[in-house]
């Protein structure tokens, strides 16, 4: 079986397993499957889904970040380009919007 005609027949199952109203270990009994390859194929499914939907931001856009950990001693912008921007905590809050404001791509 190739890889294509193994994709096909998990996803039909998978597919068919959630339209009915049996349990995996039940479907999987009653179809003469190893449940955890159905397993395998329904996360994989899942998280190929995830990846399609996963949204990344256009290159000249800014992302909006959260703090994780308001005691660093450092803050630490990390370009797409490679470029690090290494900022003291404590001047951090007033330096960081004027240094956004000039990375903003020029229009």
């Amino acid at each position: 079986m190739t890889s294509n005609e193994k994709e096909v027949f998990w996803r039909k199952h998978v597919e068919l397993q959630e339209q009915s109203n049996l349990t995996q270990i039940q479907y999987c009994e009653q179809q003469n499957i190893v449940c955890s390859r159905l397993v395998y194929w329904r996360i994989r499914f899942k998280n190929n889904l995830a990846k399609k939907k996963k949204v990344t931001a256009p290159k000249d856009t800014f992302i909006k970040l959260g703090v994780t950990n308001s005691k660093s001693e450092i803050v630490t912008l990390a370009l797409r380009d490679g470029h690090r921007i290494e900022i003291p905590g404590t001047l951090a809050l007033s330096l960081l919007p004027n240094l956004l404001s000039l990375l903003k791509p020029i229009t």
